[in-house]
């Protein structure tokens, strides 16, 4: 039976790092191929590699039929590229599709205000607001009429502007898919009066891929939903961990009590958030309902946000002071690549601009791309508000007389960034450059596979073009969770913010080779 134990600190990466636990597959093409070798009798076994692999023979079979539809497409968009009306064909095509949105905005509100009038009207009532709320739709309604005529004629703008164009009409029967059923010289006639198929999709069926594109489909939405699935009951059976392992260490070293998890945090940033916060809240300060007490608000995130004009309680409140961070991961191989992404994260929250773009970080909220004014969040589980700015994560900055470059704001943050993760095996790449390898190894011509051994045809051919085809990807780049492992443990010994769940097992104390794939789809991000 299993002996689920939390390993901390120093065990912690010794454990993940230990013999026989750590691949580097895209060091080189032999490294690739020793770890291909290992790997791909489990990947055969699954569904979807499998349905990918049912693809690439149909694709390789009917190679030549394929080949003429892509080199037709191909050449229609090369003509419509050069033709002199595809200026006016594309302003034309944003007009109409800027119209329609609009159109089918305006019509939804019409049609949800005009249910609430009606209900009204059912029960007698006519208060002010009913009244206004009356006007109003009325109004949207003749602004509506207006929008379906604009649409009309742009519509008619349009087809007319397409319908002369014999490069357009080309390119869409090669690239949507339409040809005609009769096909009289290519007539212009036949096209018009929509006698069309779908040629790319009648080809699809009759060669019977699309039948299978279709069961890929279906097979990677099941396959994501159990590994969304896995990952979230993973984080919230960390929770403990937290409580039991990592918040007893900050009391005892920071001297302080009453710490605060707080889970989910993103303060208006323009991508991702923090897993989890703890922190302590100034002694003068305490919760307040924003949307209640903080005169006009805005929303940002779920979030209420009070006027910053306006003298309101939620004004009075004090910002917390963070002394963590905790990045959970159901995949320890995913620390690698998210690790740069919490440094430019917890950077932003601390206004190091060393370690992010404020033009990436430009919001309605953010104007200018930094964290320039205060955030109050309430927390879901506990239903209290907190107020930020970036006075809130000074303890993540390096000492006042220590040198200040990238590397030192790097090596300051991670002595309060900490990841909770799980036993498994390091296979030297994030879950994108996984994926990517895995996919290349089902579909690439090079990687002939024989299903019955388990096997590559050609192992070398095979492994080159796919470290060929991974060097191209920019996920090759993303730190992997070794390296920076490595760099926790050349911290001093408290500062080895690493937490591993470990399952035991009396006669396999290396994790099961399964467990390798088990690669979630949430937002390694």
């Amino acid at each position: 039976m299993a002996e689920t134990r939390v390993l901390c600190g120093e065990e912690a990466i010794c454990h993940l790092l230990r013999p026989g636990n750590v691949y580097r597959p895209m060091d080189s093409p032999d490294a690739l191929r020793d770890w291909l070798h290992l790997r791909l009798p489990s990947w055969i076994g699954e569904q979807t590699f499998q349905q990918k692999a049912q693809i690439r023979k149909l694709e390789i079979l009917h190679h030549d039929e394929i080949l003429v539809a892509r080199r037709r497409q191909q050449t229609a968009q090369e003509a419509y590229d050069v033709c002199g009306k595809k200026k006016d064909i594309e302003l034309a095509s944003k007009e109409l599709e800027k119209c329609l949105l609009e159109t089918n905005g305006r019509r939804k509100f019409v049609e949800s205000v005009s249910a609430k009038v009606e209900s009204e009207n059912e029960n007698g009532t006519a208060d002010p607001e009913q009244v206004a709320l009356k006007a109003k739709m009325e109004r949207s309604v003749e602004a509506l009429k207006a929008k379906d005529k604009e649409l009309t004629i742009l519509q008619s703008t349009f087809d007319r502007l397409t319908g002369s164009c014999p490069e357009y009409l080309e390119l869409e029967l090669s690239k949507q898919e339409k040809y005609p059923k009769a096909v009289a010289c290519g007539s212009h006639e036949t096209a018009v009066a929509g006698l069309m198929v779908d040629l790319q999709d009648a080809l699809k069926e009759r060669i019977g891929l699309f039948s299978a594109a279709e069961n890929l489909q279906a097979l990677e939405r099941q396959s994501g939903q159990r590994s969304v699935a896995v990952g979230s009951g993973f984080e919230k059976g960390t929770r403990s961990v937290i409580f039991d392992e990592i918040v007893p260490k900050l009391k005892q070293s920071e001297q302080r009590d009453d710490l605060i998890i707080i889970q989910s945090v993103s303060l208006g940033i323009a991508k991702g958030e923090i897993d989890y916060l703890i922190v302590q809240r100034h002694p003068d300060d305490q919760s307040v309902d924003v949307k209640k007490e903080g005169g006009t608000c805005t929303q940002i995130g779920g979030h209420y946000q009070p006027s910053l004009n306006v003298p309101t309680r939620a004004m009075d409140m004090k910002p917390v002071t963070v002394l963590a961070a905790v990045e959970v991961k159901n995949n320890p191989n995913d620390i690698g690549p998210v690790y740069e992404k919490y440094m430019e994260r917890l950077g932003w929250m601390m206004g190091v601009q060393d370690l992010y773009d404020p033009t990436e970080m430009a919001t309605k909220h953010y104007r200018a791309g930094n964290f320039d004014r205060p955030f109050w969040h309430k927390d879901a589980k506990t239903g209290e508000t907190f107020q930020f700015d970036k006075s809130s994560f000074r303890l993540f900055l390096p000492a006042q007389d220590s040198s200040k470059d990238e590397e030192d704001f790097k090596s300051s943050i991670m002595k309060r960034l900490y990841f909770v993760t799980k036993d498994q095996v390091l296979i030297g790449m994030g879950p994108a450059l996984y994926r990517a390898v895995q996919h290349q190894a089902a579909t690439n011509s090079a990687a002939d596979i024989s299903f019955d051994d388990a096997q590559f045809l050609d192992p070398v051919k095979a492994a080159n073009a796919i470290w060929s085809y991974g060097q191209s990807l920019d996920a090759v780049a993303e730190s992997v969770t070794q390296d920076i492992l490595m760099r926790y443990r050349d911290l001093p010994e408290e500062f080895r913010n690493i937490c591993v769940i470990s399952r035991s097992r009396s006669n396999s104390p290396v994790p099961a080779a399964e467990e390798v794939d088990q690669h979630d789809t949430e937002e390694s991000a």
